[in-house]
């Protein structure tokens, strides 16, 4: 048994709703504990409830009934906490090969939001996005247009692209 201290980073929804530290909150763990047992403690210190919540690494939920040791979390690591209905969305550039940026949504979120956390509403209007080969429009919702994991391509309007 080794003592670890992980960093529970909240969704932006989280955030406005329940927690309110930006940068998120230090925890302090045996790598024992398991996931559901971390949810109670977070229930109980910010009161979030444990059912309502879905505690990620690296995008991937993480399995109640595993420790932090079975899944792999290591002292320092920085967990994400997102609603039990969030979706998790990757966007790319299509030139590419890897995701330009990964985030958690609701599923009642719409591309216009994607499109805004990715470049200000001030620049979101030159870029469209693109699901396997369909454009989006603005007013589609995360759910049911695209699915959880879903890779979605953001496309340049300016210089004819």
């Amino acid at each position: 048994m080794t003592s670890i201290s992980v960093i529970i980073k909240p969704s932006d929804d989280v955030m406005k709703t329940k927690m309110t530290p930006s940068t998120g909150k230090g925890y302090r763990f045996l790598d024992t504990v398991k996931i559901d047992e971390v949810k109670d403690d977070i229930e109980s210190l910010d009161g979030i409830s444990a059912s309502d919540q879905v505690l990620a690494w690296k995008g991937n939920p993480l399995p109640n009934t595993k420790s932090l040791r079975d899944c792999g979390i290591l002292d320092g690591y920085e967990l994400q906490l997102v609603y039990v209905d969030s979706v998790f969305v990757r966007v790319h550039d299509p030139d590419a090969n890897k995701p330009i940026s990964e985030f958690w949504m609701r599923p009642k979120d719409t591309v216009q939001k994607i499109k805004d956390n990715m470049y200000g509403a001030a620049n979101a209007g030159n870029y469209f996005a693109n699901l396997n080969g369909s454009r989006l429009k603005e007013t589609d919702t995360i759910s049911p247009t695209i699915p959880s994991g879903s890779h979605i391509y953001m496309v340049s309007n300016v210089h004819g692209g």
